[in-house]
C-alpha cells in the first residue's frame, strides 16, 4: 500500500494510538530497534492496548517470532510519520522514550536533547557526561552524535567549541573525514581558547589527509603540531604528527617526508615521556621503513598482550607492524581494532584501518578475505569522503585480480584507481596500480607489456619512486627486465633494491634476493651461476618467510625453472611441486598454469591430473607418503601422535582425491610427485 495511503489510515487512529506509533517512529530514528524494545518492556497490558487498533490496521505488527520487537507495514512509514508531526508531538514522543529509559543515561539523555527546541545547558551537560556509555553500546560514532548534540545545545561559545572538539576526537575513531571536517570547522568558528583551535585545525587536517590534498594536510599538520609544542599542547602536537605521516605515506615525496621529519624531532626533543606515545613507532615505521624496523619491531616485541592495548595503541602499532612486515602481529592487532568498532557497522568501521587490514591479508595471500576488506573499505572510503583511501583500496584489487590472472578485471580496477589524478608516479596509489598491471601481464607471459608498467616505478636510476611501496614489485621489474633483453638495467634495478631493502625486513631480504639469484642466473657463468644458487637458497632457507605464501611460491617456481634448466632435475621437481601447490591453495591461477607447464617437461604427470598431493591437507600429504613407503596405520599414528582410526580415515578421504581406490596405487602417486630421499 502506498505510503500517503498508510498515512492517512493513521490519521483515523485513536490519539493515543497515533502517540505511540509516532513514539516507535522516533525509537527508530534514534537507535535502531533497542529503545523502542526498552519502551515496549516497560509497558503494563492497559498501555499495550493501544496498540491493538494499529495492528488491527495492518500498519505494524508486534512480538514477530523472528525476535523484531515492531515491524512496520512499510520500512519508509517511520520516516513519513516523524516528517509529517508538529514539533511538539515529536517532543512528547521523545520525552516518553526518555521516561522509558532510565538504566540507559545515553538514550535517556539523547531522547531529552531531541524534545529541546533552543540552548540547553543541563541537557547538554547530561549528554557530554553519558558520550562514554554510549560509546560502550554504540561505538565511538554514538558517542560522536552525542557530543555533537551536546555542543549544538551549549549555552555558551566557548563550551560548545569544546564539545565540538571532543566530538571531532570521536569522529576520527569512527572514521568519517567529512564529518570530522564539519565539527573541526564548527569548534574553529567558536573557539576563543588557543588550545581548543589548534585541536580544531588539527581535525581538518586529519579530514584531508586521506583525501587528494596531500600537500595541503602535511603543511596544516606540521605547522600545527609544532605550534602546539609552543603552546604546551604536546597530545594535540602527537595526534597532528600520525596523520601527517599517513599523508606523506600516500603521497610517495621526499619533501613532505621531510617536512613530518622536521615536526617530529621538534615535538621529539620537547617531549619528557616518548615511551608512552604508540604514534612514535607508526612515525618511525612510515618515514624509514627500513631503518625503523629493528626499533618497532623491539617495541612490538614487548607487547605481552595484543588485547590489553586500547583503541590509539592498536591503531599505531597496526599500522607500524604492516609497514615493516610483521604481518603477524598487524594482522591480530588491526582486527582487534576493528571488532571494538562493530557495533557500528557503517560509520564506526574505519575505512583506513580496514584498507590497512586488506593489505595485510593480500600479503599473506588470504585473498577472499582481503577482497572483503576492501570492497569494504572503498565502499565506506567513498561515503565518508576519504578519496584517497577509496582509490588505494580499489587498486589493491586490481593486485589480487592479477594474481588470480584475470587481466581484464586488472586493468579496469587499476584505471579506475588513477583516473583523473594529476601525474605524479610517486603517488602510492600510481606505484600499486602500476604493480598491478604488471604481475598481471607477467602472469599472461606478456613481458613488453610487464616491462613498460614497472618500468614507471623507479626513476631513471633504477631507484624507487616511492620510499616503500615501490621495494616490492622491483623484482617483478627486474624479471621483465631481463625477459625482455635489458640484463644491465635488471642488474642496476637489483643492485638498487639491494641498497635500499638489504638491512630491512625478512620478506624485503627475500624480494632483494630473488632480485639477485634471478640477475646471477642470466648470466650463465660458473661464478654467476654459484652466486645464483647461494642467492636462491638464502632465500629460500629465510626465517619466516613462509608467512608470505605467495611470494615464497614465486621464488620457488623461478628456483625449480632454474635448476631444470640446470639439469638438476630432483631438485626442481621438489620446488617445482610446493610452488603448484601453494598457488593451488592460493587460486593464482596463471601461476598455477606456469608450474604445472615446468612440471610437465620433468615428465610429473600428476600436474595435470585430477586426484593430486595438492589436493590434501600436510597432514594427509605425511600419512599418504608414509602408508607409500608400507607402513601400517599404527605405525603412522604413533609416529605422527595420531590414533588409528584418524589415519585410516584419512587415507579414506585421501584416496577419492588421488583418483585410486587402493593402497597399493599409493607409492605411484607419491613416486610421480618426488621424495625428499630421492636420489638425483
Amino acid at each position: 500500500m502506498p505510503i500517503d495511503d498508510l498515512m492517512s489510515q493513521i490519521g483515523g487512529l485513536p490519539a493515543a494510538t497515533r502517540h505511540l506509533l509516532l513514539v516507535a517512529a522516533c525509537a527508530s530514528s534514534a537507535n535502531g530497534s533497542d529503545d523502542l524494545r526498552l519502551f515496549l518492556s516497560g509497558m503494563d497490558d492497559q498501555q499495550m492496548a493501544g496498540w491493538v487498533a494499529a495492528e488491527s490496521a495492518g500498519l505494524v505488527r508486534l512480538g514477530e517470532p523472528d525476535g523484531v520487537a515492531l515491524r512496520w507495514a512499510d520500512p519508509g512509514l517511520p520516516a513519513a510519520l516523524r516528517d509529517a508531526a508538529p514539533f511538539v508531538d515529536r517532543r512528547k514522543a521523545h520525552l516518553a522514550l526518555s521516561d522509558a529509559l532510565a538504566l540507559r543515561p545515553d538514550r535517556r539523555a539523547w531522547h531529552r536533547a531531541a524534545a529541546q527546541l533552543g540552548p540547553d545547558e543541563e541537557v547538554a551537560s547530561q549528554l557530554e557526561e553519558s558520550a562514554e556509555v554510549g560509546r560502550r553500546y554504540g561505538g565511538w560514532p554514538a558517542e560522536a552524535q552525542m557530543l555533537e548534540r551536546a555542543a549544538d545545545l551549549s549555552v555558551d561559545r566557548s563550551v560548545a567549541a569544546r564539545r565540538y572538539v571532543l566530538a571531532s576526537r570521536a569522529a576520527r575513531y569512527a572514521g568519517d573525514s567529512a564529518w570530522v571536517a564539519r565539527l573541526g570547522d564548527r569548534a574553529a568558528e567558536l573557539a576563543d581558547d588557543p588550545s581548543v583551535s589548534l585541536e580544531a585545525s588539527v581535525g581538518r587536517g586529519w579530514a584531508m589527509a586521506c583525501t587528494l590534498r596531500q600537500t595541503e594536510a602535511v603543511a596544516l599538520l606540521t605547522t600545527n603540531a609544532v605550534r602546539a609544542v609552543g603552546a604546551g599542547q604536546l597530545d594535540i602536537a602527537w595526534s597532528a604528527l600520525a596523520p601527517a605521516a599517513v599523508a606523506a605515506y600516500y603521497a610517495g615525496r621526499p619533501d613532505l617526508h621531510e617536512q613530518v621529519a622536521a615536526a617530529y624531532d621538534v615535538v621529539r626533543l620537547a617531549e619528557t615521556s616518548i615511551d608512552a606515545r604508540p604514534q612514535r613507532y607508526w612515525l618511525a615505521a612510515s618515514l624509514d621503513p627500513v631503518g625503523a624496523a629493528a626499533e618497532v619491531g623491539a617495541a612490538l616485541d614487548a607487547v605481552e598482550d595484543i588485547a590489553d592495548l586500547d583503541q590509539l595503541t592498536l591503531n599505531q602499532l597496526g599500522g607500524a607492524a604492516w609497514i615493516i612486515d610483521r604481518s603477524d602481529f598487524a594482522l591480530t592487532a588491526l582486527r582487534a581494532f576493528l571488532d571494538r568498532q562493530s557495533r557500528a557497522p557503517e560509520r564506526g568501521a574505519h575505512a583506513l584501518v580496514t584498507a590497512t587490514l586488506g593489505s595485510v591479508l593480500l600479503d599473506l595471500a588470504r585473498w577472499d578475505e582481503a577482497e572483503t576488506s576492501f570492497r569494504d573499505s572503498a565502499r565506506i572510503a567513498e561515503a565518508n569522503g576519504m578519496e584517497m583511501v577509496r582509490r588505494v583500496s580499489v587498486a589493491r584489487l586490481a593486485q589480487l585480480a592479477a594474481g588470480r590472472g584475470d587481466h581484464a578485471r586488472t586493468a579496469e580496477l587499476a584505471n579506475r584507481a588513477v583516473a583523473g589524478l594529476d601525474h605524479d608516479p610517486r603517488l602510492s596509489v600510481a606505484v600499486l596500480a602500476r604493480g598491478a598491471r604488471g604481475l598481471a601481464a607477467l602472469g599472461e607471459g606478456n613481458h613488453d607489456q610487464a616491462y613498460d608498467s614497472l618500468r614507471g616505478v623507479v626513476d631513471d636510476k633504477g631507484a624507487p619512486l616511492h620510499g616503500r611501496q615501490a621495494l616490492y614489485v622491483m623484482a617483478d621489474l627486474v624479471t621483465a627486465a631481463l625477459r625482455t633483453g635489458r640484463p644491465d638495467e635488471a642488474a642496476d634495478v637489483a643492485e638498487q633494491l639491494r641498497d635500499r631493502a638489504g638491512q630491512g625486513s625478512v620478506r624485503l631480504r627475500q624480494h632483494v634476493l630473488h632480485a639477485t639469484a634471478l640477475v646471477a642466473a642470466s648470466r650463465g657463468t660458473a661464478d654467476a651461476r654459484a652466486e645464483a644458487e647461494e642467492a636462491f637458497r638464502r632465500a629460500v632457507d629465510a626465517p619466516d618467510g613462509a608467512l608470505w605464501p605467495f611470494e615464497r611460491a614465486r621464488l620457488q617456481l623461478d628456483l625449480g625453472i632454474w635448476l631444470r634448466r640446470e639439469r638438476r632435475k630432483t631438485e626442481a621437481r621438489r620446488h617445482l611441486v610446493d610452488a603448484h601447490d601453494a598457488f593451488a591453495r592460493i587460486g593464482a591461477t596463471p601461476w598455477e598454469r606456469t608450474a604445472a607447464t615446468e612440471l610437465r617437461a620433468l615428465g610429473v604427470r600428476g600436474a595435470t591430473m585430477g586426484g593430486r598431493l595438492a589436493d590434501l591437507t600436510p597432514q594427509q600429504q605425511e600419512i599418504v607418503r608414509l602408508a607409500a613407503r608400507g607402513l601400517s596405520n599404527p605405525e603412522i599414528a604413533e609416529r605422527l601422535v595420531l590414533s588409528p582410526r584418524t589415519v585410516a580415515s584419512h587415507l579414506y578421504r585421501a584416496f577419492p582425491r588421488l583418483g585410486i581406490t587402493g593402497r597399493g596405487q599409493l607409492r605411484d602417486v607419491v613416486d610421480e610427485w618426488g621424495t625428499d630421499d630421492e636420489v638425483q
